[in-house]
C-alpha cells in the first residue's frame, strides 16, 4: 500500500513538472490568446500619405472607400482617384473537427457583401483588436502621428521596453527609412460561420 501511494505521488509530481517544462501552448501564443477579442467598435480610419499616393485606410484592412476621397489618389494632391476600394483576403483549407469535411474559409473586412449573423445581424469578418492605438484618438497608430500611439504596446508583441513611447517600425525603433507606416492587429474571432 505504501509503495502504491509513493508511486502515485511520484507520478503526480513528475506529471506536474513536465507540464511546466513542456507547456501545451507556447508563451507567445498564450499572450495573443489573452488579448481582448476584436470588435468593430474599435474600427478607426485615417489617410495613408506616403510617397506619391494618398488614400483612406482602416484598421480592418480596407484601403480606399469610394466615393469618399482620397481613394487611391495619384499623384497625391492631384484629385485623381484610381481606387474604389480593396481589402486583404485571408484563406485556408481546413478539415472541420466535427464532420471531417474540408472547408475553405475566406476572411476579409469590406464595406459591402459581408456575411452576417442570421440572428443578430452582426457583420462577420476581420475586426481590430484594441490596444494597438491611442484609444482617445480617431486614427490607427501611424508612425508620423505620435498622439495615435498607445503609451504601452501590448504584451502580445513581445517587444523590448524601449519600444514603449516609440513606434514599432518594420525596420526597428523609430526608423526613418519609410515615409509612413501604420500598425494594427485584427482577427476574425467573432465570425461564427463555421462554428
Amino acid at each position: 500500500m505504501r509503495k502504491t501511494g509513493f508511486i502515485f505521488i511520484l507520478f503526480f509530481v513528475s506529471f506536474s513538472l513536465l507540464s511546466e517544462i513542456f507547456p501545451q501552448v507556447p508563451d507567445q501564443i498564450q499572450k495573443y490568446r489573452a488579448e481582448p477579442y476584436a470588435n468593430f467598435k474599435y474600427e478607426k480610419e485615417s489617410i495613408l500619405d506616403g510617397n506619391l499616393i494618398r488614400t483612406l485606410f482602416k484598421n480592418t484592412g480596407e484601403i480606399g472607400h469610394w466615393p469618399f476621397q482620397p481613394s487611391g489618389e495619384w499623384p497625391k494632391g492631384s484629385g485623381h482617384p484610381y481606387l474604389d476600394g480593396m481589402t486583404l483576403l485571408i484563406g485556408a483549407e481546413v478539415t472541420a473537427p466535427g464532420n471531417q469535411a474540408v472547408i475553405h474559409p475566406i476572411e476579409a473586412s469590406y464595406r459591402e457583401e459581408m456575411d452576417v449573423d442570421p440572428v443578430t445581424g452582426e457583420i462577420w469578418g476581420m475586426e481590430p483588436i484594441p490596444g494597438y492605438s491611442n484609444s482617445l484618438f480617431t486614427s490607427p497608430a501611424i508612425s508620423t502621428l505620435r498622439q495615435s500611439w498607445p503609451d504601452v504596446w501590448p504584451d502580445a508583441l513581445n517587444l523590448p521596453s524601449e519600444f514603449n513611447g516609440n513606434f514599432p517600425s518594420y525596420f526597428g525603433v523609430n526608423s526613418n527609412r519609410v515615409a509612413f507606416e501604420s500598425f494594427f492587429i485584427m482577427d476574425d474571432s467573432r465570425d461564427g460561420e463555421y462554428l
